[in-house]
């Protein structure tokens, strides 16, 4: 359920602007104010039904959103090459006086060619 959740609130934050004004409204309460269907129905004036039919719809177009862009998905493998990016510095740094570091270097040329194909 959380990893769900996640994964609609990270579509919806790559390509919400994308919805209609209504769909982004029961969204934003839905994903980034953490209401419930009925809080949402309260304060929109309209029926959990809606919500929830709204809440599903707009799921729908996000993820068909990101099976043709790949926004997500390749934010993502950004994201961990950086990191690991990181990761090397570090160690490099922290070897490079003290052992061989060849592997390490391979191993950094291969992340940062990992990111320059994802673009």
């Amino acid at each position: 359920m959380i990893k769900e959740k996640y994964q609609l609130i990270m579509l919806f934050d790559f390509y919400g602007n994308l919805l209609t004004e209504n769909q982004k409204s029961i969204l934003n309460l839905y994903c980034n104010y953490d209401l419930s269907l009925g809080e949402i129905s309260e304060r929109k004036d309209i029926s959990r039904q809606a919500v929830y039919d709204t809440i599903n719809r707009s799921e729908k177009k996000l993820k068909n959103f990101e099976k043709k862009l790949r926004l997500v998905e390749k934010f993502g493998i950004i994201r961990e090459s950086m990191d690991k990016f990181g990761d090397l510095i570090t160690k490099i740094e922290d070897q490079i006086d003290s052992e061989p570091i060849e592997k390490d270097l391979t191993e950094l040329k291969s992340v940062v060619n990992k990111i320059i194909k994802t673009y």
